[in-house]
């Protein structure tokens, strides 16, 4: 994970988590996604984020994704469920 130093000092003054974020095409954590994510020792999942990595690593633009996690993809309740509460 390359780091510049703006992004260090950004995570510095907003106290952010820094970490690898997986990516899938469902709203629930499947044993695939699971498995994807232990193995790239991940702590979220998204869906929207590596196409635009993807693209920027092509056209060699730097990058830097910032979300903010709203659910827990491995919580004892279904997503569809967990966002109606």
């Amino acid at each position: 994970m390359a780091q510049s130093p703006a992004c260090l000092k950004l995570v510095e003054a907003c106290g952010l988590k820094v970490g690898v974020v997986s990516t899938g095409n469902s709203l629930d954590c499947t044993p695939t996604d699971a498995e994807v994510m232990k193995s790239n020792e991940a702590s979220v999942k998204e869906m929207e984020g590596a196409a635009i990595a993807q693209v920027a690593t092509m056209c060699k633009v730097p990058v830097i994704g910032i979300k903010s996690v709203t659910d827990i993809v491995d919580n004892d309740r279904p997503t569809g469920i967990s966002h109606i509460n």
